[in-house]
């Protein structure tokens, strides 16, 4: 790489974290980590499903094709069946975490188990 290259890069970083810093201003915890508590369902299986897709997701079912063939379809029916199961569990959850405040995942598991 040359020294334009890194420069540019440099650059680059800097005015995403001003964008970043300057967007943060007078935001809360809450605010910033949860979206004010306003998330609707859709929204927040939106979410889930975003951090879920990627380039880990797409390189793990690659190897698991190569490896396994076409049967490896079968971990997104798994993955279905899991948010199904998870969605029950996590009303619950969802209802104690805005009555308690919490968060972050292990607020609840210290509230919780201690």
């Amino acid at each position: 790489m040359s020294i334009l290259d890194l420069l540019v890069i440099a650059a680059y970083l800097m005015i995403v974290t001003l964008i970043g810093w300057r967007a943060g201003e007078g935001e809360s915890p809450e605010g910033f980590l949860l979206g004010g508590r306003n998330l609707q369902a859709f929204s927040a299986a939106c979410t889930i499903a975003a951090t879920k897709v990627g380039a880990g997701l797409l390189l793990t079912f690659t190897a698991l094709v190569y490896q396994y063939g076409a049967g490896a379809i079968w971990l997104f029916f798994g993955f279905i069946f899991g948010y199904l199961i998870f969605f029950f569990f996590a009303r619950k959850l969802k209802k104690r975490a805005d009555e308690q405040a919490y968060l972050t995942m292990p607020d609840y598991y210290r509230d919780v188990y201690g």
